[in-house]
């Protein structure tokens, strides 16, 4: 339940900010994707440590971009907390294969300014993770220990 409530707490957040970002235009992207490729790059080595520092300079400066310091670090926050779930499982490191394609995606979103695409494709960005850390924590009997 705790996860569940984690990642219902994290989608509205991220979403939100997402969405405002593509209502208000973005042209400077380069450093989301320079971060993009270091994503691309780390998946590519199975580098998960470099996988996760990647992903997390990239959701922190796009988060960043719109403009709410709170926001930024309550959403950092909860990432800490749920990345640690079944990232090198099987099925984590499928996921981080389909992540790659999903953050140039969110970069061009940014451009194109399309709201309905940008809420459905945070939404399958996060969401897509919780079966892995949920069926980690089940397969690790770690299912009544807080998050």
């Amino acid at each position: 339940d705790d996860l569940r409530n984690l990642f219902e707490v994290r989608l509205q957040l991220e979403t939100s900010a997402f969405v405002k970002l593509v209502r208000s235009g973005l042209t400077d992207v380069a450093e989301l994707t320079r971060q993009a490729d270091a994503i691309a790059r780390a998946v590519r080595t199975r580098d998960v440590p470099l996988y996760l520092a990647a992903d997390r300079a990239f959701h922190r400066e796009l988060l960043a971009r719109a403009g709410n310091a709170v926001l930024t670090g309550i959403v950092m926050r909860l990432r800490d907390t749920m990345r640690l779930y079944g990232i090198n499982s099987p099925a984590g490191l499928a996921r981080q294969e389909e992540s790659v394609p999903e953050h140039y995606r969110i970069i061009a979103l940014l451009q194109q300014g399309d709201e309905a695409e940008a809420a459905a494709l945070m939404h399958k960005h996060i969401m897509d993770w919780e079966p892995i850390f949920s069926e980690y924590l089940r397969a690790s009997g770690d299912v009544t220990s807080r998050v």
